[in-house]
């Protein structure tokens, strides 16, 4: 695997584990807002 692959594979799945905590923090208010 070359090292550019490897860096945007890296970058993914920061990317993904952002939008599951962004996801979780707004479940979190809605729940909290009841």
């Amino acid at each position: 695997m070359n090292k550019k692959r490897f860096t945007e594979l890296i970058f993914n799945l920061g990317h993904i584990r952002k939008s599951i905590w962004d996801y979780e923090d707004s479940e979190v208010n809605n729940l909290s807002s009841c």
